[in-house]
């Protein structure tokens, strides 16, 4: 997992401005990049990657939800994009099942929900983002965004304010 220290820290109002940050989100992404989505059920990382995967070139975005029972979808965009759902994998070892090792070997932007389940099997980690629905609201949502290379964040805070406003 990548420091929080030096993350970027935004509030989304809605569904519709979570799938904004995450088509700002895509334009940082590069074939071979492993994006981490951490929070809970409902937390707004399905959102997050209809936006990433928008932002990649993915035509169709309402096709893209969780893949909790099929654990891997992979979408055609100016790169491939595999959606990555571990969330139903009880152990570590059931990764082995599912050929987790081989999404390494292609030049594809990778989304991982519930990645805590692989730590130790991800050899590379780009963003990490954690998102958390606050008790008192229906639409909010608390989202953190760290990356393991300090310019590539640099590079999202500015999109990110530029279109945001913070």
């Amino acid at each position: 997992m990548i420091s929080t220290s030096d993350a970027i820290r935004i509030t989304s109002q809605s569904p519709e401005q979570t799938v904004r940050l995450g088509f700002l989100l895509a334009s940082s992404l590069l074939p071979g990049d492993c994006v981490l989505l951490r929070g809970h059920i409902g937390a707004g990382k399905t959102c997050l990657t209809k936006g990433i995967a928008s932002g990649l070139g993915v035509q169709d975005i309402s096709s893209v939800h969780s893949p909790s029972f099929t654990l891997i979808n992979r979408f055609e965009g100016t790169v491939p994009v595999y959606h990555v759902d571990l969330y139903r994998l009880e152990i570590d070892s059931a990764i082995d099942d599912i050929e987790f090792e081989d999404l390494w070997n292609e030049s594809a932007v990778i989304l991982i929900e519930w990645p805590e389940i692989a730590v130790g099997r991800i050899p590379r980690i780009t963003f990490q983002i954690d998102l958390v629905w606050p008790m008192l609201s229906q639409t909010e949502r608390e989202i953190t965004i760290s990356a393991s290379d300090p310019q590539r964040l640099e590079h999202l805070k500015r999109d990110i304010d530029d279109h945001f406003g913070h």
